[in-house]
């Protein structure tokens, strides 16, 4: 919105590419994506009762468990599913006894011959046998068989082996009469029993756990755990072909006094891992975990518990092939719930790193794999199934959820041949009290990130990928809607015969190129929104609109000239709406607050420094009125990241700060939306790797009045207000994707309903001389973004950049809405020492006012992980967030809902003048006026009121700003001049 008779013709301009000028990998090589593949449903349950899960050389997968027959009790149950998620068999066996069967390991034989072992109902009260059972690879019934021993009771089978020479080997538990054995069972492929071997160690219940085939000894290695309540050892028997122990082994009970044994496993030296929960020394309980060598001798034990929390539980540990051991479970801190937790130890016990990862609700890891140099984790996250991707430095990859009509717990992950994940648990049905098995599939992509450069060195837009809007009627639903898939074949969404012509067209085989969600949890289904200001708004579909992944080294001129061919016959228009490159983005880069005094002196004047007299915002008489800024107004920063876990943003600086919550800093939520899926929360490190958005955030909403560091425009007064409430919006990694802005975008809108958006960067064209042209007509999915916030009553303030001149540059060019000559954006140049405009600031095209640009006006928050430092700052990045935080400071001391119309005719109005008298092109409409700005809605003597019609001026006694509205399609729009009475 502008003063009115300043409104400019539309402007279209040629932009010039040449193709054949370098390539540049910018930092990070590759960006890892990953997919929902498939999702099957088997079985009936009325408890939670975990599955196994088995994957063949081919990707067939297995799943063995239970499910409820027709007379209300448990059949074993056995599945098999090909690599694209088709249900190949499935097999139910009830051994006939009117009781329960059910499976507790499956293993697989060369030849994909399915045997299962667990425990069988045998008729009479706590009368239970060790089942065996062999189903065919097609599925069909072989042969069963019970073992109980001589005296009935409980027993049940819990590890399954077998060699290439026709052997299968079972261990389990059976009674005595007495107390519990560990048993061991040999038989034959074909069903014929061999033996059978107990272990009794005198009074004590042994139980069985694992059982594996030794080429060593050529016979089962078996290990188990013996009980003398309330001591425990761990004990493993080495047999031969004929059941005869070769060796034993048991651990001495005083060595190994784990309290809660959770889970163990082996490493291919015959070293054991042992961990559990042992009572921690402050509260609850800890990690404790134990290396054993092959005879039981304790080798190193490691204890671990995340700072603040009060209980610390692991439920599985792992080891790699270098010895290295990872175990996860989860860490509760008061008041807060549960997050995952990961520890990580090197061959000696040292521990390397701790992760933790908390998206809402409690969340805890049930299962984890690893696999070469990359760990993946699965568990249960706000009763979704949450799995994560670490590398083997602990650095995160992906995360992503699948949610199922009711509370969600898997139990096992496993990888295949190809490196597709599979998660398989139980799900919560429609049904009360009724739970299915589920079995997920994801998929990677692995997408190199290369892009062309411009005139300046600079990324312009993505080498090998482009971005197409297709037409959503000829866009196939079932897969888009699918929230968990992020990447198709084009023939999963596109009819064949289409890609075909779009091959043939193009010359690139697109039937072999990828489509990539640019929105990834938008389906087909979302179609409105409520407004900040309660208005009901379309909600435009974006599902249609894909990254599409194109061969190394194509040019790209030729595939955007093709697919864009509006001609009807031999066009593709109207299925593909637009095309066009994945453009790069650039970062245009009194208070008692230690800093504040003699380094913000863009906010006040200092006389002891007078060369800064005219190059602040005046920003204390605003701060004396009571604008100090209000936690109800949120304010999205659009960025790198933040460091939340700074002292400046922290509302207490005593408060006991969790290391995965926002809950006492002015960073209320946010994601990494490079990396979708993640909640930067839950960063372990530095979640400002670039070290651009935390002094953006600290401009606008450092705390203020704390005694330490900086003053935020917006940080509140400390002892009335906290400030604001700042959203880390963290969309700008190394590759500085415009789909990853577009991602966020979407959720500030839609998720956070934000009121500010802070946009600290651009698209800025430094273009070659030409092999082809574009026009403003290449920026439709930026454009139709910032339009949705615009329709959605989102401020939207824009650093013009930094670049001397009348340069180009998006969004802070855009050009008013056709509709209601409204502007989408407020644009920010900047002013150096002076006031007036800086040397180095853009200017022209839609220019709004000026903040300050050169850094020794500024001094902000710094990213690093110390949490103490500070730094100066300056740009255009440094002056929007300056207008970001009076605009919060508006919205928050305004009686009433302000329309981002209101905000910006409040601060341009408010703008101290500079250069030529009213507007220009240099320094639009002057200088942010802070404190002017609020005195314009001084209450009581001022406020804003919108009118659908003339407003009866006589009725008011001069108290009132006027503003005229125009109602359009998509909401309303204020129009025409503030008449001050």
């Amino acid at each position: 919105m502008k003063k009115p008779n300043h409104l400019k013709p539309r402007h279209i301009f040629a932009l010039l590419i040449l193709f054949c000028i370098n390539l540049q990998s910018v930092n990070a090589q590759h960006e890892t994506i990953v997919s929902e593949k498939w999702k099957s449903t088997e079985g009936t349950q009325n408890f939670f009762y975990q599955s196994v899960t088995r994957i063949d050389p081919f990707s067939n997968v297995y799943i063995a468990g239970a499910t409820i027959n027709g007379l209300g009790k448990y059949d074993i149950l056995l599945a098999k599913y090909s690599p694209d998620g088709t249900l190949i068999w499935v097999y139910q066996h009830d051994e006939g006894h009117g009781g329960n069967d059910v499976a507790t390991a499956i293993y697989l034989d060369q030849n994909q011959n399915v045997y299962v072992t667990g425990s069988s109902y045998q008729g009479q009260a706590d009368s239970n046998m060790i089942i065996t059972l062999k189903v065919d690879f097609n599925g069909v019934f072989d042969w069963s068989e019970l073992y109980s021993g001589s005296s009935p009771g409980m027993a049940g089978g819990v590890g399954i082996s077998g060699d290439n020479q026709g052997h299968i080997y079972v261990c389990g538990t059976v009674f005595n009469g007495i107390d519990y054995d560990l048993t061991s069972i040999k038989y034959s492929t074909s069903g014929s029993f061999y033996w059978a071997k107990k272990i009794d160690n005198g009074g004590k219940n042994d139980i069985g756990h694992r059982i594996i085939y030794n080429e060593d000894n050529n016979g089962p290695t078996v290990s188990g755990i013996t009980i003398d309540f309330p001591a425990w050892s761990y004990m493993v028997l080495n047999y031969d072909s004929d059941g005869e122990i070769v060796d034993d082994y048991i651990s001495d009970p005083n060595q190994i006094d784990i309290d809660k044994l959770t889970d163990i496993t082996r490493d291919n030296s015959g070293n054991f891992y042992l961990t559990g929960g042992m009572p921690s020394q402050n509260h609850g309980y800890s990690f404790f975990t134990i290396k054993l060598n092959r005879y039981l001798n304790v080798l190193w034990t490691a204890s671990w518990e995340a700072p603040g929390s009060d209980y610390n539980m692991p439920n599985t540990i792992r080891v790699d092939p270098a010895g290295n051991v990872v175990v996860g479970g989860f860490s509760n801190f008061p008041g807060q719930g549960k997050s995952f937790a990961l520890v990580k130890y090197n061959s000696s016990g040292q521990k390397q790193w701790d992760r933790h990862f908390k998206d809402g609700g409690d969340a805890e890891i049930t299962a984890l794999l690893i696999d070469q140099s990359s760990i993946i984790v699965t568990g249960i996250s706000n009763n979704n199934y949450r799995t994560v991707k670490y590398d083997s430095i602990g650095e995160y990859t992906w995360s992503i959820e699948y949610a199922g009509q009711g509370i969600d717990k898997p139990s096992g992950v496993a990888i295949d041949n190809a490196g597709k994940i599979v998660v398989s648990g139980q799900s919560a049905t429609a049904s009360p009290g009724e739970y299915s098995y589920v079995t997920v599939m994801y998929d990677e992509l692995i997408h190199p990130s290369v892009f062309i450069n411009g005139s300046d060195s600079l990324p312009l837009f993505a080498a090998n990928e482009i971005i197409v809007k297709f037409d959503p009627s000829i866009v196939k639903l079932p897969k888009i809607n699918t929230r968990g898939a992020q990447f198709f074949d084009l023939y999963d969404i596109l009819d064949s015969s289409f890609v075909d012509n779009m091959s043939l067209q193009t010359g690139i085989d697109f039937a072999s190129q990828k489509a990539i969600k640019i929105f990834p949890e938008m389906t087909s289904t979302d179609t409105t929104t409520t407004s900040r200001l309660g208005n009901s708004i379309k909600i435009p579909e974006f599902w249609s609109v894909f990254r599409i992944t194109l061969p190394p080294n194509t040019n790209i001129g030729p595939v955007l000239t093709a697919l864009n061919n509006k001609n009807l016959r031999s066009g593709f228009f109207p299925q593909i709406r637009y095309a066009e490159p994945s453009w790069a983005l650039k970062l245009t880069s009194t208070p008692n607050d230690e800093h504040y005094e003699d380094k913000q002196l863009g906010l006040f004047y200092n006389p002891n420094y007078p060369q800064y007299e005219y190059a602040h915002i005046n920003a204390e008489p605003a701060w004396a009125l009571g604008a100090v800024g209000d936690p109800k107004t949120k304010v999205g920063v659009f960025d790198t990241g933040i460091n939340f876990r700074h002292e400046d943003f922290r509302i207490d600086p005593n408060a006991q700060f969790s290391p995965n919550l926002f809950d006492y800093t002015q960073i209320r939520a946010g994601r990494d939306y490079t990396k979708p899926g993640f909640p930067v929360s839950s960063f372990a490190g530095q979640p400002d790797n670039h070290g651009h958005g935390t002094p953006v955030a600290g401009i606008i909403g450092a705390v203020r009045n704390n005694e330490i560091g900086v003053a935020g425009v917006a940080g509140g007064d400390y002892e009335h207000s906290t400030g604001v409430s700042l959203y880390d919006m963290n969309c700008l990694a190394l590759q500085l994707r415009l789909t990853d802005v577009s991602a966020a975008y979407y959720a500030g809108v839609i998720d956070y309903k934000l009121d500010i958006m802070n946009h600290s960067w651009c698209v800025s064209f430094n273009f070659n001389p030409t092999m082809y042209s574009f026009t403003d007509t290449s920026l439709n999915l930026l454009k139709d973004m910032v339009r949705f916030a615009s329709e959605n009553e989102i401020l939207q303030v824009y650093a013009r950049g930094n670049v001397v001149g009348d340069t180009i540059s998006y969004p802070s060019s855009f050009y008013p809405d056709w509709q209601t000559g409204d502007d989408w954006v407020l644009s920010v140049g900047g002013s150096g020492n002076d006031g007036e405009k800086n040397f180095f600031s853009s200017y022209g095209r839609q220019l709004d006012v000026i903040g300050p640009f050169t850094p020794e006006l500024h001094y902000t928050t710094h990213r690093s992980v110390s949490n103490n430092e500070y730094q100066v700052f300056g740009g255009t990045s440094g002056a929007a967030p300056m207008v970001s935080g009076v605009a919060a400071l508006l919205m928050g001391y305004h009686r009433g809902p302000l329309a981002p119309e209101d905000i910006e005719r409040l601060i341009k109005y408010s703008a101290t003048d500079k250069d030529v008298p009213g507007y220009d092109i240099n320094t639009g409409w002057g200088l942010l006026n802070a404190g002017a700005a609020i005195e314009l809605i001084k209450y009581p003597d001022y406020r804003v009121v919108h009118y659908d019609v003339e407003p009866n001026l006589s009725s008011h006694e001069g108290t009132d700003f006027f503003i005229d509205t125009l109602v359009a399609d998509y909401g309303v729009h204020a129009m025409g001049p503030i008449t001050l009475n």
